[in-house]
């Protein structure tokens, strides 16, 4: 099933706009393969429909209950990088083991940005539901003693207390909204909140925060004002994984536990080997296990997942590094080939949202590109002091430095201001 299927059957209209661009193989569009059918609407049955229309309302209601306890997320744009290279240009060398092109790759970049304003969308409806399977997991595994890795928040004990900035500050401006919450979206349609949500980024200083939020920005007009969501950001501290359950801020979940992705995540296929344990048990012996505190079914044990967590959490920091890395790499490339080797066409301009602001320049991302970060030098026509984050300016290229991953581009005017700042 597609996107544009699921968004059908619920009956919205998808608000995302997609821009697509092609270097290399005279801009042939990668081959792709389906490994299996794909349904269409009108081959579904009326039971399935309704089926999917239940999933999609019990997620826009767990998402009301999150919203209400101080669930905040940010719609990102989606940005899908693909890389094809011919088989005979590939060189395998020793012995350091890695693979050299010797031609240009073919490299097809779709960027999906939607619109905060809009309707939910088939992103939201599968995300909601990935959180709620993974609240009931949580919930389901404490109630019987079972130890797996959740996700808990952590505030600085030294901060005002998030919660009360939520009622006191955000509750106040979300009543005003269209819709409850900020807006969020599932990137790939199998990611959950370590890819859409802030909370599991570590922030030590206001403008790192804004480097984190920035990828995390809407092209449209921000439903909240930036400044409001950098400090509910840094109230909430960052995410954390642990044996014991907890509240899950960021969320807005008392207890989460990443639990939809067991092909591609060591940890949810942890949760899966205790839950498949805990249902063979009840089973043999007849008898619930809610309230019991064994560990002699389990597979893993509370201590040996304990001694697994701090490995585990830098290792899956620095995947999610190493692909935010490789991504803007190949991104990189595109648009050199693009720009100076006429390779595919580009917009004369484009437009760059602010999220850093230095004494000397400002640093955004450029919308097109799904959230790619560019810099320009302030112009003498546009003092710092006038510059406010979330600001959109139309910019053009000037640089591309691809050794160091460095953009410059060159202001040409203000499209728009940031909403008013001050509460």
């Amino acid at each position: 099933m597609t996107p544009a299927t699921l968004s059908t059957v619920i009956g919205e209209t998808p608000s995302a706009q997609e821009t697509a661009t092609i270097v290399g193989d005279n801009n042939a569009p990668p081959a792709t393969k389906c490994l299996r059918p794909v349904l269409e609407s009108h081959e579904m049955t009326e039971s399935d429909k309704r089926n999917l229309r239940l999933l999609h309302t019990l997620g826009n209601a767990r998402q009301s209950v999150s919203s209400a306890k101080g669930s905040v997320m940010f719609n990102s744009p989606s940005l899908q990088i693909s890389v094809v290279t011919d088989d005979d240009s590939m060189e395998h060398k020793k012995p350091s083991n890695y693979l050299q092109c010797t031609s240009d790759p073919r490299i097809h970049i779709k960027a999906e940005r939607q619109d905060p304003n809009g309707s939910r969308n088939h992103g939201s409806t599968v995300m909601n539901l990935m959180l709620l399977a993974g609240e009931v997991s949580a919930r389901w595994c404490q109630e019987r003693g079972i130890p797996v890795i959740n996700r808990v928040s952590q505030p600085h004990p030294d901060d005002p207390d998030p919660r009360e900035y939520f009622h006191r500050v955000i509750m106040p401006l979300m009543k005003q909204l269209k819709e409850p919450h900020v807006g969020a979206r599932n990137s790939t349609g199998d990611d959950e909140e370590s890819d859409i949500t802030l909370g599991e980024k570590t922030c030590s200083s206001p403008s790192q925060a804004e480097d984190v939020i920035a990828p995390h920005l809407s092209e449209t007009s921000r439903i909240l004002p930036l400044n409001i969501a950098l400090e509910y950001q840094r109230l909430l501290g960052t995410v954390v994984p642990s044996t014991t359950p907890g509240p899950h801020l960021h969320l807005g979940l008392d207890m989460f536990s990443r639990t939809t992705s067991p092909l591609r995540r060591y940890s949810d296929m942890l949760v899966h080997w205790q839950i498949e344990a805990a249902l063979l048990e009840e089973a043999r012996s007849g008898q619930s296990l809610i309230g019991s505190a064994r560990e002699d079914y389990l597979p893993f044990k509370k201590d040996e997942i304990d001694r697994l967590l701090p490995i585990m959490d830098r290792r899956e920091k620095d995947l999610v590094s190493w692909q935010r890395d490789a991504q803007r790499v190949w991104a990189m490339q595109l648009l050199l080939r693009a720009w100076k080797f006429n390779e595919a066409p580009l917009p004369p301009t484009f437009e760059l949202w602010t999220h850093t602001i230095e004494s000397k320049s400002i640093r955004g991302e450029l919308t097109y590109f799904g959230g790619l970060s560019a810099t320009f030098i302030l112009p003498s026509w546009l003092p710092n002091e006038d510059v406010q984050i979330g600001d959109v300016f139309e910019v053009r290229l000037r640089d591309l430095d691809i050794y160091n991953g460095r953009i410059d581009v060159e202001p040409l005017r203000r499209i728009r201001r940031t909403a008013e700042r001050a509460i």
